[in-house]
């Protein structure tokens, strides 16, 4: 969940580690912990910055479309749960859910 979880705060912009633990209110060791899992697998990579005090993490291609692939797992399942709901319930929830969905 933790991996699912930063995949999609790194498609919206490039975060740091502390900041990654911050947004999650997480120890910055768990958040390095997972980072470098996720490195390994070129889920992400890092950009140093130019005064080479901080790198800034982003999504690589493979992440990409990790991410899409849970994306993709996480829809079907909202529409297999949607299943046991009238129309009139589907109306109401479902623009929720699109945005949620983003």
């Amino acid at each position: 969940m933790l991996e699912a979880t930063i995949l999609m705060l790194l498609t919206k912009k490039k975060f740091t580690v502390s900041e990654i633990a911050v947004r999650l209110s997480t120890k910055i060791s768990s958040v390095s912990e997972k980072l470098i899992h996720m490195e390994n697998a070129k889920l992400i990579s890092k950009v140093k910055q130019q005064d080479g005090r901080e790198s800034y993490l982003k999504l690589t291609r493979n992440g990409t479309n990790h991410i899409k692939k849970i994306m993709d797992i996480m829809k079907e399942h909202c529409l297999e749960m949607t299943d046991a709901l009238t129309d009139t319930e589907v109306e109401t929830v479902g623009p929720i859910l699109e945005k949620l969905a983003g």
